[in-house]
């Protein structure tokens, strides 16, 4: 599972109208969870989608008010609930005079410049590298898409900007041909093909009053 998840068990109240009461009523209350849970912030955090699991669930009871039966459901759900020392990696997306603007779905994630005065590591950092951050503190309210984490940088992800060598030289000796083809690493491959001769064999006859030679084969 993703480290920024875990798997939790919740319980809540699922109103169900009198057009959605089914035979199978779990398929009912599951599609109320989601629409309503998933892709959000709880007051347990942030619900994955598609991730809520209907554990169990008691005998409906009838609202007079709403019109339909209440449900009182356990469900499982992957939760996200981030808290100070975590460490989590995360994408830099912005680099501005507040500090750095990194993130990894659901959490907004912002190193400031104040917490990492005379930091050449910080400083180095570039849009589009990944760093390795420490949680400070996190906030969030009931229904948001996101959650906003405060952080510290602990490392940054050194970008790969090796270029491969070209092979230049290739082999001129007559008889061979060469085969350049491109690997999918950006690496190039010579396969060279061995000359193939063909030996021709003389066959004799002996002597025998008149001498006669077999044609070349």
């Amino acid at each position: 599972m993703d480290p920024l998840f875990e798997r939790r068990e919740l319980m809540r109240t699922v109103h169900i109208t009198a057009p959605n009461i089914q035979r199978n009523i779990q398929v009912s209350l599951l599609s109320q969870l989601r629409m309503k849970h998933e892709g959000i912030c709880l007051p347990e955090g942030y619900v994955r989608d598609q991730s809520i699991t209907v554990v169990d669930y008691s005998l409906g009871r009838v609202n007079l008010i709403k019109g339909g039966l209440d449900y009182t459901v356990k469900f499982q759900a992957d939760m996200c609930m981030p808290h100070a020392g975590q460490v989590f990696k995360a994408t830099v997306m912005l680099k501005s005079k507040i500090g750095l603007h990194a993130e990894t779905a659901p959490l907004k994630v912002l190193l400031p410049r104040d917490l990492h005065l005379g930091n050449e590591m910080f400083e180095s950092v570039q849009e589009k590298q990944e760093v390795e951050f420490e949680i400070v503190g996190a906030r969030f309210q009931q229904g948001d898409d996101s959650i906003v984490v405060l952080g510290s940088l602990r490392s940054a992800v050194l970008n790969d900007t090796t270029v491969p060598k070209e092979i230049t030289d290739l082999p001129s000796n007559a008889g061979e041909a060469a085969d350049l083809t491109q690997a999918e690493t950006g690496r190039k491959k010579v396969t060279v093909a061995a000359e193939h001769t063909r030996e021709k064999k003389k066959k004799s006859i002996k002597p025998s009053g008149n001498t006669a030679v077999a044609p070349d084969i």
